[in-house]
């Protein structure tokens, strides 16, 4: 479902491309750095954009600079009519790219689908290096989880209630949890690998934990 009247995505979504000297939560070294502001109302979407949704995509060019795999924020679930569940961001959204060293120069292309309600809009935005501090929107940092079998286990201690959210692989291999005392345990088939974020929540209520969790078998 496509807007149809004269507002682009661009009036609700700001994109910037920025550079992290210091790295990032879990990441040693610089990162370029994807920092989107959004409209009140609207949302964009994770790589696993879920039932309905459409990826953010992107290209980040460094040029003479290696790039490693992207760190994303860590999504929430957005509820669709008849039992639908995307995965995206509201407000706000980061996506990292750690580099092997600081570049003298950088661009990016993102393409991006920004939804509220009742429309959506497809957006393009070509960016060039910005000066200034990103703000790094709820990025997870690793932790190790215990794997045997089909269960893979993860401490988080002092978490009363986690949401997780897998990558499109394991999505579609089928993943299910358990927290019991602090102890989130996955399960998932023997052969699946890929990455699963992490939204722990404490007993006040508060987000105390983000994590990534990436195993092989």
């Amino acid at each position: 479902m496509c807007s149809s009247d004269l507002m682009d995505a661009a009036s609700v979504v700001t994109a910037t491309l920025l550079l992290a000297p210091g790295g990032v939560p879990g990441v040693e070294g610089p990162a370029a750095v994807l920092d989107f502001e959004l409209k009140k109302d609207w949302h964009i979407y994770w790589e696993n954009s879920g039932d309905t949704g459409l990826p953010t995509e992107f290209e980040v060019r460094t040029p003479g600079v290696e790039q490693g795999e992207p760190v994303w924020s860590v999504p929430h679930r957005i509820l669709r009519p008849g039992d639908l569940t995307d995965f995206g961001y509201e407000k706000h959204a980061t996506i990292a790219v750690p580099l092997s060293a600081a570049p003298e120069s950088a661009t990016a292309t993102v393409r991006y689908l920004v939804c509220r309600a009742d429309s959506c809009i497809p957006g393009v935005a070509e960016l060039s290096l910005s000066a200034g501090t990103p703000k790094l929107y709820d990025l997870p940092t690793p932790v190790v989880a215990q794997r045997s079998g089909k269960v893979a286990t993860v401490a988080l201690p002092g978490v009363t209630h986690a949401e997780i959210f897998p990558d499109l692989v394991l999505s579609e291999s089928g993943v299910s949890s358990e927290l019991v005392d602090g102890v989130l345990t996955v399960k998932l088939a023997p052969s699946a690998h890929g990455t699963l974020l992490i939204r722990g929540k404490g007993k006040g209520g508060e987000e105390i934990g983000r994590a990534s969790c990436r195993e092989r078998v």
